[in-house]
């Protein structure tokens, strides 16, 4: 049996078109499926989703950070009197696809991979919020909705253009701790908890992952065990 590859996100390229030609020149027979390498800030992960929150006008910073470890983030609380709009969260998920999807379709016909589909990465709207807000998201459930929200949207924006062709990732690493740290006894409950904050994400996705008519999308979790790319992959 001829060996699969999963390459789980970003992988070194001077661009996106450099990263993905460099991928199919090694391992074009093997993918299942492909990013554009995730190059430049992408590689940080949800670093730079984070990093947008600075110019939110629903929140404000309570602590900057040196982005060496997840204790060292910056950290943002809602303005008083405020709710947070998913309008003002900013992912750029989409725009960063559009940016490489036309060149993925060059590259993989040149390399003779018609059937090859394009792999977004979405880190789970869980991570993003509590390593944004803290603990704060568990008593306020309206951060993580919009939280959510913004990422549902970008998913739908992303399935709009591409269809069947896109296969999306998604990636956590508070689900991965969340379950480590549970005690025995609690694990399988928590675990399951995990587990469904995943399926929200996908049942709110009104395209993307969740349209009973478009059966050929699909999405699959990475289980991230250090800062940003995933040990273990389940579809």
């Amino acid at each position: 049996m001829a060996r699969r590859t999963h390459l789980v996100g970003a992988w070194p390229g001077r661009g996106p078109e450099h990263a993905m030609e460099l991928a199919l020149r090694r391992l074009a027979p093997h993918l299942d499926r492909m990013t554009d390498g995730e190059t430049g800030d992408r590689h940080l992960w949800v670093t730079p989703a984070m990093e947008r929150f600075r110019a939110n006008p629903d929140v404000e910073m309570v602590a900057d950070g040196d982005w060496s470890d997840y204790e060292h983030v910056a950290r943002w609380r809602v303005r008083d009197g405020v709710t947070l709009d998913p309008a003002n969260i900013h992912l750029n998920y989409a725009l960063a696809f559009e940016n490489s999807f036309p060149s993925f379709l060059v590259l993989r016909e040149r390399f003779d991979r018609p059937d090859l589909r394009f792999q977004v990465s979405v880190p789970l709207p869980l991570d993003l919020a509590l390593y944004s807000f803290g603990e704060v998201v568990f008593t306020d459930p309206t951060i993580l909705e919009a939280c959510i929200a913004a990422t549902t949207r970008e998913i739908d924006q992303v399935y709009a253009r591409a269809g069947d062709e896109v296969v999306f990732q998604l990636e956590t690493v508070v689900a991965l701790v969340a379950v480590a740290q549970a005690p025995d006894e609690a694990q399988e409950r928590v675990a399951a908890q995990m587990a469904a904050t995943f399926v929200d994400v996908a049942s709110r996705s009104r395209r993307g992952l969740n349209n009973s008519s478009v059966s050929s999308a699909r999405s699959h979790i990475a289980l991230c065990s250090c800062c940003s790319q995933g040990a273990q992959y389940r579809d």
